[in-house]
């Protein structure tokens, strides 16, 4: 085999652990979701009875030197236009507190691996707005959210599907598959244990049925799995998984980066969803089970929130660009 060949092959390899760590389910890959874990308890108020009584987060210390305060990250503005035009920033929720935010550094780009991580074309856009998505009962029955997981998935592929066109690049819509035996497809082929996960080769987000009942009672929290599966078929199909692979990137890192960014991405959608009116509540719980869940990914509590907390003020997907910032920004 020539020297090439060997070398995609390490490269793939490579790539298959990362998506596997971070939760993503391909051929050999592992298999870790995204979700909360129920040995670690999360210090907020959790019921939905009364939104005053959670404690809302602060902003954890800056990853960052501080540039000039900004509350949206905006590099390298998108021109006016479809899709930005249909997606500008709308009016908050009364409860959100404004708050300003560092601008991130620009990075050193010396590859093309380089190039599609610190300065992707998606970094260019404002945020999707989901618009005309299903209602979501903050606690659905196990029969509600088989119902309409699906439906959230297209809605959030509604959104997302204009950037890639106008970009020019090819974007499938996943499916969403509900299971409870094993599928017969490559992403579970050398799975021991079953569990929920993004399965690229297939453009398919597979939901484990025994996870419903924990899952849609999380924490004022439902389908934040959907966002979770969805995005990641968003970062792969932008190239950013592939060069988080690359050649001379440390694992650790790049799984760390993702997971940040992940995060970061999905609390500006949870927020902009207009069917799921988020309340305060369960914005605290999502930046403090973020952060908890960071820790095994080995980030830090207060670093894991930061990311989490700066999402939900970041108008443009540029402002979660975990990939320029010093590696004690995540870790």
């Amino acid at each position: 085999m020539g020297g090439t060949g060997i070398a995609l092959i390490v490269v793939a390899v490579v790539l298959m652990v990362l998506i596997g760590v971070v939760g993503l389910g391909v051929v050999l890959y592992l298999n870790k979701k995204d979700s909360p874990d129920p040995t670690v308890a999360v210090p907020t108020a959790t019921t939905e009875t009364s939104e005053t009584t959670s404690t809302e987060p602060e902003p954890t210390d800056e990853p960052t030197q501080s540039e000039e305060p900004t509350q949206s990250e905006d590099p390298t503005q998108k021109s006016a236009g479809s899709p930005d035009e249909a997606n500008k920033p709308p009016a908050l929720p009364s409860w959100f507190t404004e708050k300003t935010w560092e601008k991130l550094p620009s990075g050193t780009i010396k590859t093309e691996a380089d190039k599609t991580l610190m300065d992707n074309w998606l970094y260019r856009y404002y945020m999707p707005i989901p618009k005309g998505c299903p209602a979501l009962n903050p606690k659905p029955s196990k029969a509600e959210y088989k119902a309409t997981a699906p439906k959230l998935s297209d809605c959030l592929y509604a959104a997302w599907a204009p950037l890639f066109a106008d970009a020019g690049k090819s974007f499938n819509k996943p499916k969403l598959i509900v299971f409870n035996k094993r599928p017969k497809v490559p992403c579970y082929n050398d799975t021991k244990k079953l569990s929920s996960t993004y399965c690229p080769q297939e453009d398919a987000i597979y939901i484990y049925e025994a996870e419903i009942n924990y899952i849609s009672q999380d924490k004022n929290l439902p389908y934040t799995d959907v966002y979770t599966y969805f995005l990641h078929q968003v970062m792969y199909k932008a190239g950013i998984y592939r060069a988080a692979g690359s050649k001379g990137r440390k694992l650790d890192d790049s799984i760390r980066r993702i997971y940040l960014q992940n995060s970061c991405i999905q609390a500006r959608q949870l927020l902009l969803t207009d069917s799921r009116n988020l309340t305060k509540n369960a914005y605290a719980n999502y930046v403090l089970r973020k952060g908890r869940l960071g820790e095994k990914h080995k980030v830090s509590l207060k670093k894991s929130m930061y990311w989490a907390l700066r999402g939900f003020y970041m108008e443009r997907i540029g402002g979660c660009n975990t990939w320029t910032v010093a590696g004690n920004a995540v870790k």
